[in-house]
């Protein structure tokens, strides 16, 4: 059974084996299904041109030359028009899917005029329309494709029967209906990545936090012997020093060399009490300020907003549990920051107080609704937990201006 003390090394396990398992970083599956997808409608819109090129409806030099120009713009479009990595939110623009999608509409006319099977080419030509314009645009373009499918191949069959007019509307829902599904489909995959997403963070942090741990308590662990053996033996030489100063003559050599071993054991008591002190002094403690400074340059460096650290009030020196809970909630709030507000800028303001200390971490991003816990990920709740351990709050306004995470710990609660 895993004890509390084991439980982040098990979940930051459970984490590495849940990332090598889903291939975190790697094309996801419904993506290659999407792009064997597209491969077979490749596949289908040459043979449906071979089917045109059979059955003219002009002069074959201009059939083969609308042919031709089709199936080059096709290709160039396939190579050059992202279709399956491009998200859902940049589709259905101008350049370069609209563009592609107006040019192959323009030679499905052509073929249209010159060959009376060529109706047939609506169906792969939907299924791209829809996975490059995206389902708003893409559901007119569709219309569109299948109104002139219908209309111009009555005209080069030269009859209007209820095949001109079924086939294609069936082909288009059909298409529609695949397309869809493997939209939602895809939906979901995103969400699933998401979630991945901050099991990988969750994970950095239990192993970063769970890595200082083990650094802090194995450095209490030599303060405390140093102090319970050393330190004691050296006072304890010294004191028995002096009490052996006392039956000799001071100018003796006895008394000489006395003086020097107490000078000795004086000595490695002061470095004993220096070791216990360094090593029972973290980062935190060593300072607030200057540890914050580095979080700020750290989260600076990847390209973000600019951000800038204050101070207000007079500086003093803070607990260890209270210094490390600031600059962990520091390190996820500027997180949040540059990876998902989209801010230009960002402040960290730490304010003393005569009995508290507060850290306003604000940004100018796109906010969020704080009511709606739904894709917030793990790091506000690890950030409230903290807070509550030492008796504080966690205060988050966010709206389209921004948002502002206060932080309150009441010194007064937190143990020394």
């Amino acid at each position: 059974m895993t004890s509390q003390r084991d439980l982040p090394r098990a979940v930051v396990r459970h984490s590495e084996r849940a990332a090598d398992r889903y291939g975190h970083g790697r094309p996801s599956r419904i993506e290659q299904v999407a792009e064997r997808m597209l491969l077979g409608v490749d596949a289908l819109a040459l043979a449906l041109l071979i089917v045109a090129l059979a059955r003219p409806a002009a002069p074959l030099w201009l059939l083969w030359s609308v042919a031709v120009a089709f199936g080059v713009v096709y290709m160039v479009g396939r190579h050059r028009v992202p279709v399956v990595s491009e998200g859902m939110s940049r589709r259905g623009q101008w350049w370069p899917g609209g563009a592609w999608a107006v040019a192959l509409i323009a030679c499905f006319v052509g073929l249209l005029l010159v060959s009376t099977g060529a109706m047939w080419l609506a169906f792969p030509l939907v299924l791209l329309e829809l996975h490059v314009l995206g389902t708003r645009v893409g559901l007119i373009a569709v219309g569109l494709t299948t109104a002139l499918a219908i209309l111009l191949g009555a005209v080069a069959r030269g009859t209007f029967d209820v095949g001109v007019v079924v086939g294609p509307i069936v082909g288009a829902a059909v298409a529609v209906g695949i397309v869809l599904a493997l939209e939602a489909l895809s939906r979901v995959v995103a969400d699933k990545d998401e979630a991945l997403e901050d099991l990988r963070t969750t994970r950095e942090a239990l192993a970063a936090s769970e890595s200082e741990r083990a650094v802090a308590g194995e450095r209490t662990r030599l303060a405390r012997d140093i102090h319970d053996t050393l330190a004691q033996d050296f006072s304890a030489i010294g004191l028995q020093l002096r009490a052996v100063e006392a039956r000799l003559d001071p100018d003796s050599d006895g008394g000489i060399a006395l003086r020097a071993a107490q000078r000795t054991a004086a000595d490695g008591l002061a470095e004993a009490r220096r070791f216990v002190a360094e090593l029972s002094t973290g980062e935190a403690e060593a300072g607030l300020e200057s540890a914050l400074r580095r979080v700020v340059a750290k989260a600076a460096v990847t390209g973000g907003p600019d951000i800038t650290l204050s101070v207000q009030g007079e500086s003093r020196q803070l607990p260890t549990e209270a210094a490390t809970t600031i600059i962990r909630v520091t390190q996820s709030a500027l997180a949040n920051v540059v990876q998902h507000a989209g801010a230009r800028a960002a402040e960290v303001v730490v304010t003393y107080d005569e009995h508290s200390i507060v850290l306003d971490v604000v940004d100018d991003g796109t906010g969020f609704d704080v009511a709606d816990g739904t894709g917030q990920g793990f790091g506000l709740g690890a950030m409230r937990d903290r807070a509550a351990e030492l008796g504080g709050t966690l205060t988050i306004d966010s709206d389209s201006d921004g948002t502002a995470v206060s932080l309150s710990l009441p010194l007064a609660a937190v143990p020394a």
